[in-house]
C-alpha cells in the first residue's frame, strides 16, 4: 500500500529514479539451446547441467526439468499410473512412461519415441511438447546444434497468441474488436503485443522482414499531417523513395516508401475516431521491389473486418465486454476494459497499473491498480486499512482528502477490507477505493482511482467497481516467487542521517529515504528528495546579502504580479548565531500549489541559499514538523 500521489512536479530541479531490475521480470523469449551429447543446456540464458539428452527413432528426449524450466510448465508426476502431467496455459500433455501414445488436451497422438526413465531422471520428446506448446525447433546437421525458441508475445493475455498462429490453418489475421484484418502468410509469428491490442508486431521465421499494426485515437490528425510526421521521423536517416495517398476498396490511405540499410513502408488509414499504422520493414531493398509477396501482405490491410472462418481473431475481449489481464506465474487476474493502457513495468510485475488512456502527466485518467507484496506475520486486512488512514493523516493536508467509510468486504468469496476516500488533486475530486486481502503468505492491494465525473455516472461507477471486484488470485508457490517486500514497511522509513560539506562548513540531518540527485549535485548545489519533498542549497561566494535580499524581493514582486506566486511573506529570525531571512511562499505550478520556504543565511564568508519544498496538498502537521526539524538540524560551522 502506498500513498496515492497522482502528479508530478519539478520545483527548482528533475529528480530521475533508478529502478533495479526485479527476478520476477517474464522473459519475452523462452529458449532451450544445446548440442546432441551435451549435458549443459543453455535455458534461457542460463547455462544449466542436466542429465544428457539423447536422440532415438528421430526423437530427442531431454529431462523433463527442461521443459518445466524453459516454459514455467507445471509438471506433476503419477506413480500409480507411471504417467507424466505436464500443463502450460490451456495445454495440457499427457504422457505414459514407455508408450507412444501421448494426450494433448484429451486428444490421442502417436510419438516416434515413447517417453522413458533413465538414472532415474523423466526422459521426454523435446519437440513435441515444444511444438505443442507453440515454440519452433529447429536441427543443424552440421552443427548438431538443437534450437528451441519461443517469442511469449501478449502481456498476460488468457490468450497464447505464439501457439495460436503456430497452429492456425486461416489464411488471415486480424481484430474483431479494433475491426482490422490482412493476409497471414505461414511463416509470419506475433513477436510482441500490447495488452490492450493497439500495437502488434509479426515476424517472418528467418527475420528477413516485420509487419507491425499500431491503432491511435485520430484527434485532429488527418492523412497530410501524419504523412509529414512520417518525413520527420525518417527523413534525416533514410532516403525518400515515394509519397502519396492511394484508395483501395473505397478507403483512402498514405504510404510512404523509405530505403536506407533496409527498406520501411508506412501505411495509414484513418476509420471514423481511429487511426490505423502499418508498418513493412525488409533488410534488402531489392526484395521488396523484386517481389509483391511482401507488399501484397501490407496491401491486403483492411479496416472493415467481417467475421468468418478464414480469419484468426487475436481478439481477446470477453462477451461481457472486458479484457481479462492474468498473471500466471504470480496466479492473479482481473478484468479490465478494452482500451485501458497497462503500464510498462515488466521488472516489477507485483505491482500492476492500468490506466484509461496513455496521455501527458498534465491530464489525470481513471486507473486501476494491482499491489501483491508479502504479508507480515500476524498482519491483518484491518491493520492494513487502518495503516492507509494513518498514512494519509501523516503526509496528506486535512484540507485535501477526506476518509468516507471503512467496511468489511468480500471478493470472489475472499473476506477483505474497503477504505473509500476522496483527494482534492490539481483543483479535481478524486474518487478511491482501496480493498486490502492478506493470506497466508502474500498480501494484494487492489484499487481505483476516478475522476467526480467517473464517480457521478452510475453506470460507469458500476462497471469500475465490476472491475475492481473480479479480481481473483490464488496464493503462488514462494519458493517460485520469494519474498516481495513492501516497501512502505522499510525499517529505516522514519530515520534519518546526516548530511554535510566540511569544504563549505554546513550539515543537516534529512530522512534516509531523500535521495540525492546525483546528476546536479556539487559543492555549490545540492538537492535531496523523496517523491514530492525536497530540501536544496545553494552556496554562493561574493554575493552580499543585502545584494541578494534585494534582488529576491524585486523578483517576488514580479512573480507575484505575473501569478506564478500565489502570496509571499518575509520575516527576519535571530538564528544560528546571526541574521536568517525566511521567506514562504506559495508556488503555483500549473493547477496545483507547492509549499516554499527559504533561508537566507551569511556565515562563513559564504552565502547559504536553503529550499524546502513541498505541494499544499502534502503539508499535513507530520510534514510541517518535519521540515521545521530539518531547518532545526542546520548547522554552519
Amino acid at each position: 500500500m502506498k500513498i496515492k500521489n497522482f502528479i508530478v512536479l519539478v520545483v527548482m530541479f528533475v529528480f530521475i529514479g533508478v529502478f533495479a531490475a526485479n527476478s520476477l521480470a517474464d522473459s519475452s523469449m523462452v529458449e532451450i539451446s544445446f548440442k546432441v551429447g551435451d549435458s549443459v543446456l543453455n535455458i534461457n540464458g542460463n547455462d544449466v547441467k542436466v542429465q544428457t539428452p539423447y536422440v532415438e527413432n528421430g526423437a530427442t528426449l531431454v529431462p523433463v526439468a527442461v521443459i518445466s524450466q524453459a516454459f514455467g510448465a507445471d509438471v506433476k508426476w503419477n506413480a500409480s499410473e507411471r504417467s507424466v502431467n505436464i500443463s502450460y496455459g490451456d495445454t495440457k500433455i499427457k504422457l505414459v512412461i514407455n508408450n507412444k501414445t501421448a494426450y494433448v488436451n484429451g486428444t490421442p497422438s502417436v510419438l516416434l519415441k515413447a517417453p522413458a526413465i533413465k538414472n532415474n531422471v523423466t526422459m521426454v520428446p523435446l519437440t513435441f511438447i515444444s511444438e505443442n506448446f507453440g515454440a519452433d525447433v529447429t536441427y543443424d546437421k552440421k552443427t548438431k546444434q538443437i534450437n528451441v525458441s519461443k517469442v511469449i508475445a501478449g502481456d498476460k493475455s488468457i490468450k497464447d497468441f505464439s501457439l495460436i498462429l503456430k497452429k492456425t490453418t486461416k489464411s488471415k489475421i486480424g481484430d474483431s474488436y479494433y475491426k482490422w484484418s490482412m493476409n497471414l502468410p505461414k511463416e509470419l509469428r506475433i513477436s510482441d503485443r500490447s495488452f490492450d491490442g493497439t500495437f502488434t508486431t509479426f515476424n517472418s521465421l528467418d527475420d528477413s522482414y516485420a509487419i507491425t499494426v499500431g491503432i491511435f485515437d485520430k484527434e485532429d490528425d488527418t492523412l497530410d499531417t501524419l504523412m509529414a510526421s512520417v518525413r520527420e521521423d525518417l527523413g534525416e536517416d533514410y532516403t525518400l523513395v515515394s509519397q502519396g495517398k492511394k484508395v483501395k476498396n473505397g478507403q483512402e490511405y498514405s504510404k510512404t516508401v523509405y530505403k536506407g540499410d533496409g527498406v520501411i513502408d508506412v501505411r495509414y488509414y484513418i476509420k471514423g475516431d481511429r487511426v490505423f499504422k502499418i508498418t513493412l520493414y525488409m533488410e534488402e531493398y531489392d526484395k521488396y521491389i523484386g517481389s509483391s509477396v511482401y507488399t501484397d501482405i501490407v496491401d491486403s490491410f483492411a479496416t472493415d473486418y467481417v467475421q468468418n472462418s478464414s480469419i484468426e481473431d487475436l481478439s481477446d475481449i470477453s462477451k461481457e465486454g472486458f479484457r481479462k489481464y492474468e498473471d500466471k506465474k504470480l496466479k492473479f487476474s482481473m478484468n479490465v476494459y478494452p482500451e485501458w493502457f497497462k503500464a510498462d513495468n515488466e521488472n516489477t510485475p507485483n505491482v500492476v497499473e492500468f490506466y484509461s488512456k496513455p496521455g501527458s502527466i498534465e491530464d489525470y485518467y481513471d486507473s486501476l491498480h494491482i499491489d501483491m507484496y508479502s504479508a507480515e506475520s500476524g498482519f491483518t486486512a484491518d491493520d492494513w486499512a487502518k495503516k492507509l488512514i494513518k498514512d494519509m493523516e501523516d503526509d496528506i493536508n486535512p484540507d485535501f482528502y477526506k476518509v468516507l467509510k471503512q467496511e468489511d468486504g468480500e471478493i470472489n468469496g475472499v473476506k477483505c477490507e474497503k477504505v473509500y476516500y476522496t483527494q482534492k488533486v490539481a483543483g479535481m475530486d478524486i474518487y478511491s477505493c482501496d480493498v486490502f486481502i492478506v493470506g497466508k503468505k502474500y498480501k494484494y492491494n487492489v484499487y481505483y482511482h476516478i475522476k467526480s465525473e467517473t464517480y457521478n455516472d452510475k453506470k460507469k461507477l458500476s462497471e469500475i467497481e465490476n472491475a475492481l471486484n473480479s479480481f481473483k488470485f490464488t496464493e503462488p508457490d514462494t519458493a517460485k516467487i520469494g519474498e516481495l517486500m513492501d516497501p512502505n514497511y522499510a525499517e529505516d522509513k522514519d530515520s534519518t542521517v546526516m548530511r554535510q560539506s566540511t569544504k563549505n562548513k554546513w550539515a543537516v540531518n534529512l530522512p534516509v529515504s531523500w535521495i540525492a540527485d546525483s546528476e546536479s549535485n556539487n559543492d555549490e548545489e545540492i538537492l535531496y528528495g523523496s517523491g514530492m519533498k525536497a530540501f536544496g542549497m545553494a552556496v554562493r561566494d561574493g554575493v552580499s546579502m543585502e545584494a541578494y535580499i534585494s534582488d529576491s524581493d524585486e523578483e517576488i514582486a514580479k512573480r507575484l504580479k505575473l501569478g506564478s506566486l500565489k502570496d509571499s511573506k518575509k520575516e527576519v529570525l535571530k538564528e544560528k548565531g546571526t541574521d536568517v531571512y525566511k521567506y514562504v511562499s506559495t508556488q503555483v505550478y500549473g493547477k496545483e500549489n507547492i509549499h516554499v520556504e527559504n533561508y537566507v543565511v551569511s556565515k562563513n564568508d559564504h552565502l547559504y541559499i536553503i529550499t524546502l519544498s513541498i505541494p499544499e496538498a502534502n503539508l499535513s502537521e507530520k510534514n510541517k514538523k518535519l521540515f521545521s526539524d530539518i531547518w532545526q538540524s542546520m548547522k554552519f560551522e
